[in-house]
């Protein structure tokens, strides 16, 4: 689209030429223009006064389109169709200049009041010895029509080309290419679709030629001196033409542009004239070359005074935008001190409007502090000659407002001199930005002369530029002694001297900031300090990538006193070195890793433990004296607490000086500096192989304990055997008795012996199921199932019941709907001989008390998600201070001999260890109460 956009309006410039060319042509070719070109013209055509902006004329398609008459337009400017400002046009010039168009976008206003974006295509062109602006005009919506119109033109111009034997030509100056048009190409014998380089051209033309050319192209640039030219040239098939050219130059787009004539047929007539009057053209020769020298002459003053005209007009443009782009408020003065004109871009920065003030005197509106300095500035007009500035304050309902003014004289065209010009600008946020600029600048100064750091200006010579009280302070010697010079030159030591001038030459070079530490004798002594140069950037200064100028000419020198850091530093040197030697002699084992992990220290104690030769350099590990089964369980623990930097504790076997592995407690932790930063980690090494087999030996009495208590509950089990058979056992004695009566008597039929028979069986079956009970019962699980407390219960006190039934003992069941529901997860078995061990406790109490009505209560809860299983006497209670002492091993309240003090130790352990829940005892009104939570 934006091909055929610039295709457009070149053809509708080449249409404008066209009818420039046939304009300057006799009068018959004229009356074809009007004719067939601009009034039948389909694309809207204007004629303006270049110099008023009249409309002079306009075509039938500019009728239409505007909506206006022929004679309204007649009557009309420019101005009342253009909607544009004079500042927006002089922008809409600026822009088709830049992006290198011959065409403006302007918005018109049709009869009917609407707006419309247009491209004008203008050219200047004399018609009858007037200069006019012919401007071709579309519709930028009807662009579509716009092009097939122009294609249509295009063919008429070719028409008209091949019809007169002419065309155009362009020349592009800063390629040095040649255009030509249908007309011009086929004149020349060339291809008009190709762009010719000027050199191509040139070799066509004969080299007679060549100069006459080139001056006339020169005269043309330089002195404006109208481009026409007759040459010879011959074309690709041999032929010769005579050829005259007419040309226009185009300085915005560095272009010449023109049309080419064929006159061989002419040259030929014309030579033929010429020999017949040769004698005729050389008597009139004298009257007819004075009769040029004076037409030229006065071609050439009309000409001038045409520039003068032109060049006044452009100037006073020129000025008029000048003076509408300034933002500044102007005064004109007459000699009487009279304002007599004003500019002003916003009626609104007016303190008061224009008829308070134009025709008065400054003195009648101004305030009489800002009337004393004008007259100043008068007087110093009259003096010198010279501008004068002055600056006020007014106070406005915005405030009070800064101003400034340059009163300087003028010369104006109707009062002649003694007048002058006052131009006065807002400078309001100017003084408060300086205001604040000054407050920064004494709080800077401030802060700079009061810090205790040392601060120094330095320039590429490493001179002195500027140093603070602190440097006078320090060293002794007033600032004024410092500027200007060198280090040398203020008894800087010579390694001094070097440090500090070969970091100012980095920072000079590289352009980033350099640290850097030095000490030197001063009114306090000795003293170190830490110094950072850095460049002093010039924020206005924009570097490019890659640039390596500098944005900047000096650099600053900031030195803190670090005098009391490095005793500091030097106090816990000597500290570090006094605990190190403290923890060398330390009878633990101690050791350090630096912060990539690798060990670089092992204090004596730690050496000593570990087999003589054992090599641990720094960087080194011990995997070398670890058990080979714990080395990687060590390494897995160990790094993984270094990746996280938190404290570990690792147990594992570490080999003894004595050929043994010993088993060690390593407990470490991280290690910091004084600045934070991680370091490393120190830790030290306990020999808990001791501790290690006293608790395998109370694990062994333990499982001893427990082997007891099963031996002690597998007798109260036989016990409980004993009255689980009686039944059954007197069940079976009672059957055999029967079967030997009936066999005695002779009524042992088979039926009844069948009958015998299957009683004794079901008997012994009993037996059976109760031992297979009994069996599962002490069988110790292997690991942890789920299984109902209530149901354990159950089958433990089925196993009991006729024990205690023999010793009339009544068992009472309290349960709740969700404790019988209630599941967990433990060791069942395990669990029931926890129950049967609290059950036959009761038992025996309630036996050596001898209750009248011995009773247990066994109660079943569940309590937020937990199993609560309770198992309450009537025995009076339990006689022991504190009563947790029941939970001890081999304490009992048993008769000696009756009790081995392991069951409810055993029970506990049981239910707390390996179960994770609760065993307690508590005395009730009338007895003892275990509770079990799991």
């Amino acid at each position: 689209m934006n091909t055929l956009l610039s295709r457009c309006a070149i053809r509708h410039v080449l249409a404008a030429f066209c009818l420039i060319l046939l304009w300057s042509w006799p009068v018959a070719a004229e009356k074809v223009f009007d004719a067939e070109l601009f009034q039948g013209h389909t694309v809207v055509m204007l004629l303006i006064d270049a110099d008023s902006g009249e409309i002079l004329d306009a075509n039938r398609a500019a009728v239409n389109f505007y909506g206006y008459s022929r004679d309204q337009l007649r009557r009309m400017n420019i101005q009342q169709i253009n909607t544009l400002s004079a500042e927006e046009v002089r922008r809409e010039r600026k822009l088709a200049a830049s992006e290198r168009r011959s065409y403006f976008f302007f918005r018109h206003r049709l009869a009917s009041a609407e707006v419309r974006t247009v491209e004008v295509h203008s050219s200047p062109v004399v018609l009858d010895g007037r200069t006019v602006l012919f401007s071709i005009i579309h519709d930028a919506s009807r662009r579509t029509d716009v092009l097939e119109e122009l294609a249509r033109s295009e063919a008429r111009l070719r028409h008209a080309e091949q019809v007169a034997g002419f065309g155009y030509w362009t020349l592009d100056m800063a390629r040095m290419e040649y255009r030509f048009s249908h007309g011009a190409a086929t004149l020349l014998g060339l291809d008009e679709r190709e762009v010719w380089p000027f050199t191509v051209i040139q070799a066509m033309i004969l080299p007679r030629y060549h100069g006459v050319m080139e001056q006339a192209r020169r005269d043309l640039m330089e002195r404006g001196i109208d481009y026409d030219v007759s040459f010879e040239l011959q074309r690709p098939d041999g032929t010769v033409m005579h050829i005259r050219s007419y040309g226009q130059y185009d300085p915005e787009n560095q272009s010449f542009f023109g049309v080419a004539h064929d006159i061989t047929d002419y040259q030929l007539a014309t030579r033929t004239v010429h020999r017949q009057w040769t004698l005729i053209v050389s008597a009139t020769a004298a009257v007819a070359v004075a009769q040029l020298f004076i037409i030229a002459l006065l071609i050439r003053l009309r000409r001038n005074r045409r520039r003068a005209r032109l060049a006044l007009q452009e100037r006073e443009s020129k000025l008029s935008a000048l003076i509408n782009s300034i933002q500044d408020l102007i005064f004109v003065f007459d000699n009487r001190g009279r304002i007599v004109e004003y500019h002003a871009p916003n009626s609104a920065r007016l303190l008061m409007p224009p008829e308070a003030f134009l025709g008065k005197s400054y003195r009648d509106v101004m305030p009489s502090g800002i009337v004393a300095k004008v007259e100043q500035a008068m007087k110093k007009l009259s003096d010198d000659g010279l501008p004068a500035f002055i600056e006020y304050t007014l106070e406005t309902e915005d405030g009070t407002r800064f101003f400034s003014a340059l009163v300087s004289p003028m010369q104006h065209p109707q009062l002649g001199r003694g007048g002058f010009m006052a131009m006065v600008r807002d400078v309001t946020d100017r003084e408060i930005a300086l205001q604040q600029l000054r407050r920064q600048e004494q709080q800077y100064r401030a802060l700079v002369e009061n810090t205790p750091d040392l601060i120094q200006r330095f320039d590429q010579q490493c001179r002195f530029l500027y140093v603070n009280s602190a440097v006078e302070y320090a060293f002794g010697r007033p600032a004024d002694d410092y500027v200007g010079k060198t280090m040398g030159q203020m008894d800087y030591s010579v390694e001094l001297r070097e440090l500090l001038e070969d970091a100012i030459m980095e920072v000079f070079r590289l352009g980033t900031p350099v640290n850097v530490e030095f000490s030197r004798f001063g009114i306090a002594g000795l003293q170190y300090f830490e110094c950072r140069i850095t460049p002093e950037l010039d924020m206005a200064c924009q570097l490019l990538p890659g640039d390596q100028t500098l944005c900047f000419d000096s650099v600053l020198a900031v030195s803190r006193d670090i005098t009391e850091r490095k005793e500091v530093e030097t106090d816990l040197l000597r500290a570090h070195n006094f605990y190190l030697s403290i923890l060398d002699n330390f009878p633990t084992m101690v050791w350090r890793a630096d912060a990539s992990g690798h060990f670089d220290y092992f204090n004596s104690t730690w050496l000593a433990f570990v087999p003589a030769g054992t090599t641990l350099q720094n960087g080194a590990t011990i995997e070398q004296v670890i058990h080979p089964h714990d080395i990687e369980e060590y390494q897995r623990s160990y790094w993984q607490a270094f990746t996280v930097r938190t404290d570990f504790k690792l147990e594992y076997r570490m080999l003894h000086r004595s050929g043994e592995y010993r088993h060690i407690l390593d407990v470490g932790r991280p290690l910091y500096d004084l600045n934070g930063n991680f370091v490393g980690y120190i830790g030290t090494c306990y020999d808990i192989t001791e501790r290690i087999r006293s608790h395998e030996e109370l694990q062994e009495k333990d499982r001893m304990l427990l082997a007891q208590s099963r031996q002690a509950a597998m007798g109260e089990m036989i016990g409980n055997i004993a009255h689980q058979w009686r039944q059954p056992l007197t069940s079976l004695m009672t059957t055999i008795e029967e079967i030997q009566d009936a066999r005695d008597f002779g009524q042992l039929s088979d039926e009844y012996f069948d009958q015998l028979a299957a009683k004794a069986t079901e008997a012994i079956e009993y037996m059976s199921r109760t031992i297979d009970d009994f069996r599962n019962f002490f069988k110790p699980d292997r690991e942890k199932v789920a299984f109902c407390p209530y149901e354990v219960l159950q089958r433990s006190l089925s196993m009991v019941e006729a024990s205690f039934a023999n010793h009339n003992i009544q068992i009472r069941m309290d349960h709740h709907e969700e404790g019988t529901a209630c599941s967990t997860s433990g060791y069942p078995n395990e669990y029931a001989q926890v129950l049967l061990n609290i059950l036959n406790n009761a038992k025996d109490v309630l036996l050596e008390r001898k209750v009248a009505e011995p009773l247990i209560v066994v109660t079943v809860a569940g309590s937020n998600g937990r199993c609560v299983l309770s198992i309450e006497d009537n025995g009076g209670g339990i006689r022991a201070e504190p009563m947790e002492k029941v939970f001890e091993p081999y304490f009992t309240t048993k008769a000696p001999g009756q009790g081995t003090g392991i069951g409810l130790y055993m029970a506990k352990e049981i239910i707390e260890k390996s179960m994770d829940g609760t065993l307690r005892v508590e005395n009730t009104a009338c007895g003892a109460r275990f509770t079990i939570t799991i």
